[in-house]
């Protein structure tokens, strides 16, 4: 089928020796009056509406770098930058802020990451909690389950509220358990 496109950048840049930076777009909107702007100041709002006939993928922001043949270091499909700041306060800093995801009739992610591709986090994790985030590699609010026999993991039982379910055999100073616990 056809493809549409409300606004199309495709620029070429071209020179010798080295580029400092490049890009395909560059908004800076600045506020600069004395009001309390209540709503938000945004670089970039997308909002793709559906009004009708059927769309099998709706996306607030589609990505994908793209190497025709050029020497790449680093490609990254979403980089977000630490906030810049000359004066004034910030009191909370998000690098990626998710919403509840509630509008799915049948699964709802926040955050879903395909493939087996490996995933890093550079500092500590929190899993309903961001209490013990300062101390902890991992903060984890509630029951755990590990394991892997039912579509919802441990046999898709409930862990115990603030405890440990665990399918498998669990070595504390050893990697070769043969047993339930093997210390």
């Amino acid at each position: 089928g056809a493809s549409y496109t409300g606004l199309d950048i495709n620029q070429t840049i071209s020179g010798n020796g080295n580029l400092s930076n490049i890009y395909g777009g560059n908004f800076y909107p600045r506020y600069s009056g004395s009001a309390t702007v209540t709503g938000g100041l945004y670089g970039v709002r997308t909002t793709p509406v559906a009004v009708s006939g059927t769309v099998n993928n709706l996306y607030g922001i589609y990505s994908q770098p793209f190497d025709s043949g050029g020497t790449v270091g680093n490609a990254y499909a979403g980089y977000f930058a630490n906030p810049s700041q000359s004066g004034g306060t910030i009191t909370n800093d998000y690098g990626i802020y998710i919403e509840s995801q509630t509008k799915g009739r049948a699964i709802n992610f926040n955050l879903y990451s395909a493939g087996s591709g490996a995933n890093y986090f550079g500092g500590n994790v929190g899993i309903g909690t961001s209490a013990a985030l300062t101390s902890n590699a991992l903060s984890v609010f509630g029951g755990v389950g590990i394991g892997n026999s039912g579509p919802n993991g441990f046999s898709n039982s409930t862990a115990p509220s603030f405890g440990l379910a665990v399918q498998g055999n669990v070595g504390i100073g050893t990697t070769t358990a043969t047993h339930n616990l093997e210390v």
